[in-house]
């Protein structure tokens, strides 16, 4: 970790993947009520609202959410051999990335109402960068 090179405290860390993991867990509540375009019209029925995020993006973000609080609750346990479960601490690591695909459509979706070709250009290569920014963060 790049940022180990200075004196970090590593409770930091530990209270920044808890922040992480607080946030998108509410995160998870907070779309069972938040409202979404449908064929132009805004969905504010909140049964509606429910039962669109259960078959779109509920059972993706309860996996995500739960690989945060896996890492968080490996993370906190000093009895764990740590070079048994690198491989496995990584590939659980790896599925955080999956969010940004959920990221990758609200951008998809943003990119038709940029009208200019060059701001589009401009779009994608910000997305590309804050991609390799966010891999490298936690590759």
């Amino acid at each position: 970790v790049p940022l180990l090179a200075f004196d970090v405290e590593l409770e930091v860390f530990t209270i920044l993947d808890l922040l992480a993991a607080v946030l998108w867990t509410l995160d998870i509540g907070l779309c069972f009520i938040k409202g979404y375009h449908d064929h132009g019209d805004i969905q504010l029925d909140p049964s509606v609202i429910a039962l669109h995020y259960v078959r779109s993006w509920f059972i993706f973000d309860v996996l995500v959410v739960s690989m945060d609080w896996v890492l968080l609750l490996l993370d906190s346990k000093q009895a764990l051999d740590l070079v048994r479960f690198s491989k496995i601490r990584r590939a659980l690591k790896l599925l955080k990335l999956a969010r940004l695909m959920k990221h990758g459509w609200r951008f998809l979706s943003f990119s038709k109402y940029v009208q200019s070709e060059s701001w589009m250009v401009v779009c994608r290569i910000l997305w590309l960068l804050m991609l390799l920014i966010v891999i490298n963060h936690f590759i």
